[in-house]
């Protein structure tokens, strides 16, 4: 029985040691066969909100003894995250996947450093050993698109239009503020003429990068302006009748210069805005206004009206003894005085003399008047500025006799 026991001691230690040794053996290949491996990411910076589908690889491998700390079993209850740092909100790993999948969509932008605790696999002969990333979310970026507006005119107020792909709202700046400006309201104005650079930015926002700033620059052409007459034209004009003081003013706010027209030189006159009318005709009046650096010249504007000559009276006096053979002197006197020309006395139809008036009066003297009825007139010619008139018949006058004895009575001196 003693031996029986024995051999069944011997048997037992010599399978405990063939355990013991194989335990060993295997201990030591697989101490041979740790690997210490750090994750990576071919691209590890991603845009936040765009849609992530990444593979984690093994960045170098080498063999060392197993960690003295504890491995998490990745097979089964997956890796432990640190509590050193955090993948990006949005973002997670799949480590059911080979090699495993950075997958998600960002949604916050920053840099992100997550480190886990050492992992193996269900093997424990494929180790990493608090691996560790950095991953950064930056913003989207954004561009603008901000078309050149072409050249425009002072004076005006054009709508500036630029667009980010982002959706968000471009704001406009003046980088030529002598030139043009932009108002709190987002106004486009030009304080004048010359070249207007115009500066569109977007700031970006949570989502999204500044966009880069596009500028333009563009033409600011003198604005056309235009006359307009603001009197009326005098409809009864005459020489030397009431004056007329013309009236117009410039779209662009500017001093309006009136002159006369050369070929009306003859007609009218202006002296101190107040035109003067000096011969009868077509009275034609410039309005030009010469522009500025923020105006063009404006196309010249014209009024015109008619100029009559003035009216006259002609009065007709006799003086003198209205006897036959005595002088009588007939006195045509044309107001205005001013008037020039002639005057011819006639008495009816038949004219006895004609001639130069002097200040407006002309004089005839006759003796050879007969005895009868008389119908005395003078009758004015006219001239340039004055109209033709006649007298009014003196009736008073028309019998010339002897002391009321015809003249066939009349005693001889014998």
């Amino acid at each position: 029985m003693i031996r029986i026991a024995l051999q069944s001691i011997a048997r037992f230690a010599f399978t405990l040691w063939i355990t013991l040794l194989f335990i060993i053996t295997m201990i030591g290949t697989a101490e041979a066969g740790w690997y210490w491996n750090s994750f990576s990411l071919s691209t590890s910076t991603f845009t936040l909100g765009v849609s992530i589908t990444q593979a984690i690889s093994d960045s170098g491998q080498s063999q060392s003894p197993p960690p003295t700390t504890p491995y998490v079993d990745m097979s089964s209850a997956g890796p432990v995250i640190r509590s050193s740092g955090s993948l990006p909100p949005g973002l997670n790993i799949d480590w059911n996947q080979s090699p495993p999948l950075l997958i998600g969509t960002p949604t916050q932008n920053g840099n992100f450093t997550v480190v886990y605790n050492n992992i193996c696999d269900n093997s424990y002969c494929h180790c990493y050993l608090n691996p560790s990333f950095t991953i950064s979310i930056v913003s989207a970026s954004q561009t603008i698109t901000f078309n050149n507006p072409g050249a425009q005119n002072f004076g005006t107020t054009p709508t500036l239009a630029a667009a980010a792909t982002s959706g968000l709202a471009v704001s406009f700046t003046s980088a030529t503020p002598g030139v043009c400006t932009i108002t709190s309201g987002g106004l486009l104005t030009f304080v004048t003429a010359g070249t207007c650079t115009i500066n569109a930015d977007q700031a970006g926002n949570g989502s999204y990068a500044a966009a880069a700033q596009v500028s333009q620059s563009f033409t600011v052409n003198p604005a056309i302006q235009t006359i307009s007459f603001t009197s009326t034209a005098p409809t009864s004009a005459a020489v030397g009748g009431p004056t007329y003081t013309p009236t117009a003013t410039a779209s662009s706010g500017l001093t309006v210069a009136l002159t006369i027209d050369s070929s009306s030189n003859t007609v009218c006159s202006i002296s101190g805005g107040v035109v003067s009318f000096i011969g009868s005709g077509s009275c034609l009046i410039n309005a030009n206004q010469a522009g500025n650096t923020n105006y063009s010249a404006a196309a010249q504007v014209q009024q015109s009206f008619a100029v009559s000559k003035r009216t006259t009276t002609s009065t007709l006096t006799i003086a003198g003894t209205r006897l036959f053979g005595q002088n009588l002197t007939l006195t045509a006197t044309i107001a205005p005085l001013s008037c020039t020309g002639t005057v011819t006395f006639k008495d009816g139809g038949t004219t006895l003399e004609a001639g130069t008036m002097i200040s407006g009066v002309a004089t005839y003297s006759t003796t050879s008047l007969t005895s009868g009825a008389h119908t005395l007139t003078a009758e004015y010619s006219g001239d340039a500025t004055c109209l033709a008139s006649t007298s009014s018949p003196d009736r008073k006058s028309t019998r010339l006799n002897s002391s009321h004895i015809p003249l066939s009575r009349m005693p001889s001196s014998a």
